[in-house]
């Protein structure tokens, strides 16, 4: 398994590493998920740089992560329960299936169901994050690639809404990246902190393979998309405290809108998770 972890919380500068792909790598093989990260790139000091957490999920679904059965986020008015069956790992590739069905009863009697997952213990303070994803296009499903602060972990499990102090440091969010309301075609990464949320909005092919990325340094986070940097935030109110991963996809609510029934199962995928540090 390319599964690399080490069980702390990282305080670190930072090296990036950059890895671009061409319209001839828009499809899986071994090849491609076993390249190589070192999380050198070409940055000074990078010698000393290494992966606090490497998945490609060539081996299922590690123990580093946690699948989640609960009901949605009330504040985003999402449409759906989250379900374990609704997450699983194929040759090689984490998928989370939004659908149509009734099978959440014990949640309120949702009509959609979708899949979550989140780190179990693990958060880091400063460093470099890339994932390699495509979704599923359709109307409705909300997919994400975010961070929360680090006294959320627990409380997430099974209700974000009450516990969970957000925006204030501490339960504070980074967005690396998601799609709204169905424009596949366009990318929203962001920080939400009390003074203000920032954001910025990149055209791509989201139904495509690309790799999202972030660069997070004191009172500075950077955010990439295939290589390329798309918007810098920067300011005292960036995120200070460790922050743990979630990976989702709602269906509905403010972040899907409107639901087209006829356009579900939709399967957001992701190739690989790399989370780099320096000591």
């Amino acid at each position: 398994m390319k599964l690399h972890v080490v069980k702390a919380t990282f305080v670190a500068a930072v090296a990036f590493a950059v890895f671009t792909w061409t319209a001839a790598d828009d499809h899986l093989g071994a090849d491609l998920r076993s390249s190589p990260f070192t999380g050198a790139g070409t940055m000074a000091n990078a010698e000393t740089a290494h992966p606090i957490l490497t998945d490609d999920f060539s081996e299922g679904i590690s123990p580093e992560w946690m699948i989640l059965d609960r009901i949605p986020d009330y504040s985003n008015n999402e449409q759906q329960c989250y379900r374990r069956n609704n997450v699983a790992v194929n040759n090689g590739v984490l998928e989370i299936t939004a659908k149509s069905e009734l099978n959440c009863a014990d949640y309120g009697g949702y009509k959609f169901t979708s899949g979550m997952l989140q780190w179990r213990s693990l958060t880091f303070l400063y460093g470099d994050v890339e994932v390699r994803a495509r979704v599923g296009g359709g109307q409705g499903p909300w997919p994400a690639l975010w961070f929360l602060g680090e006294d959320c972990i627990k409380q997430n499990v099974t209700f974000a809404n009450e516990g969970c102090d957000w925006p204030n440091p501490g339960s504070d969010e980074i967005d690396m990246m998601e799609m709204l309301s169905g424009k596949w075609g366009e990318v929203k990464q962001g920080v939400h902190r009390l003074e203000k949320n920032d954001e910025c909005r990149t055209a791509i092919t989201g139904t495509d393979w690309n790799t999202y990325g972030m660069r997070w340094e004191p009172n500075r986070i950077t955010f990439y998309v295939n290589g390329k940097s798309t918007c810098s935030i920067s300011g005292q109110g960036v995120p200070n405290r460790p922050v743990f991963m979630i990976v989702n996809q709602a269906v509905g609510g403010s972040g899907g809108g409107k639901i087209d029934v006829k356009s579900l199962p939709r399967t957001f995928q992701i190739d690989y998770v790399r989370v780099t540090a320096l000591n």
